[in-house]
């Protein structure tokens, strides 16, 4: 979860990737080329994110599961639609609206079900039931 959460936060301009990522006190290696980011951690976990028009595609590869994934979303301000696959075989499909400082996303996976959260600005992330 942890990784998804970073990925989201460089795919939405959240985290400057270029002046690095401090995450658990460790500096996170980013490079931008053109709409790519890629970035990696000490641990060898790896993260790449590609915007081209209204898409943003992402991939990452945890070293310690050899988990990898992939999510496609569409951007139409104020709702974002996003599908994605593991390689252990999970896949997941969700959106999320933006209302104001407000995020409420809804996911449904084939392993864990449908989740609803809510993330404000000012007051962070709960999950909404």
């Amino acid at each position: 979860m942890k990784h998804r959460l970073l990925i989201k936060a460089v795919a939405f301009g959240l985290l400057d990737c270029s002046l690095g990522v401090k995450a658990a006190e460790e500096t996170i290696d980013c490079r931008t080329l053109g709409q790519t980011v890629s970035c990696e951690d000490h641990y060898g976990n790896r993260y790449y994110i590609a915007t081209v028009d209204n898409f943003i595609f992402m991939r990452d590869y945890d070293a310690i599961s050899h988990r990898t994934w992939s999510q496609t979303q569409t951007r139409n301000r104020p709702v974002s639609f996003f599908i994605g696959y593991a390689s252990n075989g999970e896949v997941w499909a969700g959106f999320t609206r933006s209302l104001g400082w407000t995020s409420l996303s809804r996911v449904s996976s084939w392993s864990t079900g449908q989740q609803k959260g809510r993330c404000g600005k000012t007051i962070g992330c709960t999950q909404a039931r």
